[in-house]
């Protein structure tokens, strides 16, 4: 159903004869800048404070979607809210991130200056907006020229933008009509209070060092992890 079709009466959301009781959000904080979309979200909110409606997922959930928050943690200055082991995961897991901020940024322990790191290692790195999605704005130093580098580093500085160190993936072999072929993938996990519950995979054949995207050729599934006392059931769908 779309926003415009719910109606509110007598303490419920209604689509059509249909009472709601849980509505799956797929806008994001960015399309409210839209009046006529504010105009329509404006009423599921109100109902949803009223405990009327409950909204999958709330819209504080978006703070996590921001690339900000990666650079927050990669960031040293922050490492004294964190344990010894969740230190250790995101060293291990988390390329260095920071926020496109002109003045001085730590790397590898050593203040440097954020714009001549940029323009000295254009092919380590990689500017991401932080709140747009599907490679939009995205700029990998490795594929862009030197003068479009620095052009982007320049538009960028200061504004909601990051800069990642580059990540050279692996192709994995996976079966094909011919017998292997290789693919470049992402891999998403989703951990809760009782371990892994999940993941998110996105991939594209080939092995390639282009943004791995599924609104240009990339493809995309989700597998559940169900946990019995004998055995863990891994479970795919695409």
């Amino acid at each position: 159903g779309h926003l415009g079709q719910l109606r509110y009466e007598n303490g419920r959301v209604w689509l059509g004869e249909h009472a709601i009781d849980v509505v799956f959000r797929v806008w994001v904080i960015d399309h409210l800048r839209d009046e006529k979309v504010m105009a329509l979200v404006d009423p599921l909110l109100a109902a949803a404070e009223r405990g009327e409606v409950a909204i999958f997922t709330p819209m504080d959930a978006d703070i996590y979607g921001s690339k900000g928050a990666l650079a927050a943690l990669s960031d040293e200055s922050n490492q004294h809210v964190l344990s010894a082991a969740e230190r250790a995961a995101i060293d291990r897991l988390l390329p260095w991130t920071r926020p496109m901020r002109s003045g001085p940024v730590t790397v590898d322990e050593e203040k440097v200056d954020l714009e001549q790191y940029l323009l000295a290692n254009r092919e380590e790195l990689i500017i991401k907006p932080m709140l747009l999605w599907g490679g939009q704005g995205v700029t990998p130093g490795w594929l862009t020229e030197p003068a479009q580098w620095r052009e982007q580093a320049e538009a960028a500085m200061d504004r909601p933008y990051l800069v990642q160190r580059r990540i050279r993936p692996y192709a994995e072999q996976f079966p094909d009509a011919d017998g292997v072929a290789p693919w470049t993938l992402v891999w998403s996990f989703l951990l809760m209070a009782r371990g892994a519950g999940g993941m998110w995979i996105r991939g594209t054949a080939g092995a390639t060092s282009r943004v791995v995207n599924m609104t240009i050729d990339a493809y995309g599934t989700c597998c559940f992890i169900e946990r019995s006392p004998a055995s863990t059931i891994l479970a795919a769908t695409s």
